[in-house]
């Protein structure tokens, strides 16, 4: 099936939409679709008071205790095979993100030892699953590790894995309760739909969040702590009535699926680990890195996604998207910015897009310009760095019809620079690998956003992050105009 350039459009926010068309603007009766989604768990005649969510997740949901993460699956999923192989895909991603983020941090010889092995051990027992046979009885087991019949090896390796993410030893944390991230995989792209009526349902304080038009295109919405994903994406120009329509998210790339959450859960992971300490803009170029250092692309439709659980940060990258909804409208993941979907980390089309900026200035710092287009195509306009730091908060607004290209722009301009600053920025790998790790770390300690810029200079050898005069031998964005200036288009 093709994409359309509206669905590769999509901004997938807290509570994103692809773009709501007439069509999809149909009423909807989300009591009808709540009560669809308890018949599932034949808890048709239930009340809001009868159901603590909970409790309602530990009687009716599989749940695997996995590093950071508890992962919760619908138990009649399990019946279906499709199902049940793209949970076991999924799961094994996040084992896999949680390894590299830890890689990332170059933790200490005998910390790092542990965790590989805790690794190997989740990999093999992971290996091992059929989830199609699993039986879910009423009074049965609901954890996974009882489902499969977990080895010893297994269930010693879940719970100190899962104690070591969530104390944050390796970023300096060691937070003695620890702190999870919840997250529920929805399979069915139907049940989906009525897994959001259900909340509206269930919380009634909030059912104006999710009685509304449009829900049968999100992706992921936020119930108390708990984050709810999508597995499929609705179909392209389905309407609200036929909301069940789906496509997968491997359609495009075979490892589509893993993307998708392993990027959306990485930005949880950043926003537990850090909270309202670091920029959304900061986390989600790391989500894109990290995704792209696994998958060797990062061809997936969740940019801007953040909780809503995190105040507002302060900003020391321009802002990509807005958090809290909306889409990209008609700019397509088949653009130029997207065309090899970060596999060069988006080197190529910013150097393109600096020396086409450089051409139509012609001025001292040229370096420090680029250009983008409308969504037309048909009109151009020039942006200038400084895009980090201080200096670029005051910067003035773009036609509507630049929008798009703009939040492009900025969200491969973050991944680049981010990756610049981890292999690159100290001329040599290694000593910009360490400087890096370092750096996350210092995050982790400081008391506010306020306190990052200074954080930069810490790490990595007095330089800042930016200034007014972009520096190739001083500020850190400075000498990342000129590195990407020598590369090939």
């Amino acid at each position: 099936m093709k994409i359309t350039a509206r669905l590769a459009a999509t901004v997938l926010a807290t509570m994103a939409t692809i773009g709501v068309s007439s069509a999809a603007r149909a009423e909807v009766d989300h009591p009808v679709l709540a009560r669809s989604f308890l018949e599932a768990f034949d808890r048709a005649d239930s009340s809001p008071d009868d159901i603590d969510f909970g409790g309602f997740l530990s009687e009716e949901f599989v749940q695997v205790q996995l590093g950071l993460f508890d992962i919760y699956l619908p138990h009649p999923s399990l019946a279906d095979g499709d199902s049940s192989d793209e949970f076991k895909r999924v799961v094994k991603a996040l084992l896999q993100a949680q390894g590299r983020w830890l890689e990332w941090l170059q933790v200490e010889e005998a910390e790092a030892d542990a965790a590989q092995a805790e690794i190997k051990a989740l990999t093999r027992w992971i290996k091992s699953w059929k989830p199609g046979k699993w039986t879910f009885a009423a009074d049965g087991p609901r954890l996974a590790l009882d489902l499969s019949e977990g080895s010893e090896d297994a269930r010693a390796a879940s719970e100190s894995f899962a104690q070591r993410m969530r104390r944050g030893t390796a970023l300096g944390l060691d937070r003695e309760e620890g702190k999870r991230e919840a997250i529920i995989l929805i399979p069915d792209r139907g049940h989906f739909v009525e897994a959001i009526a259900f909340a509206g349902w269930l919380r009634s304080d909030l059912r104006s969040n999710f009685w509304k038009d449009g829900t049968h295109t999100w992706t992921n919405f936020y119930l108390e702590e708990y984050k709810v994903l999508a597995l499929a994406f609705a179909s392209p120009g389905g309407s609200a009535r036929e909301y069940g329509a789906s496509m997968e998210m491997s359609e495009r790339t075979p490892t589509g699926l893993e993307q998708q959450i392993v990027q959306l859960a990485t930005n949880s992971m950043i926003d537990n680990y850090y909270g309202s300490k670091i920029p959304p803009t900061f986390a989600g170029g790391l989500a894109i890195n990290l995704v792209v250092d696994l998958f060797d692309e990062c061809n997936t439709r969740a940019d801007g996604d953040l909780s809503e659980r995190r105040t507002e940060a302060v900003e020391f990258f321009v802002p990509g998207g807005n958090p809290s909804g909306g889409s990209l409208g008609t700019i397509s993941a088949d653009s130029r910015w997207r065309a090899d979907q970060g596999s060069d980390r988006f080197v190529r089309v910013l150097r393109t897009s600096q020396k086409s900026g450089a051409g139509e200035m012609k001025k001292k710092g040229k370096l420090n310009f680029f250009e983008i287009q409308d969504d037309a195509g048909s009109d151009k306009k020039i942006l200038s760095a400084p895009f980090l730091g201080a200096g670029a908060a005051s910067r003035q607004a773009l036609p509507a019809a630049f929008e798009g290209e703009q939040l492009e722009f900025l969200r491969a301009y973050r991944c680049a620079f981010l990756w610049w600053l981890q292999n690159e920025s100290m001329g040599k790998e290694k000593a910009s690998r360490a400087a890096f790790a370092d750096f996350l770390k210092r995050l982790a300690q400081i008391d506010s956003a306020a306190d990052i810029e200074a954080s930069f200079g810490e790490s990595f050898a007095g330089r800042e992050l930016s200034s007014e005069e972009l520096d190739r031998k001083g500020d850190l964005e400075g000498r990342f105009l000129y590195w990407l200036s020598k590369k090939k288009r």
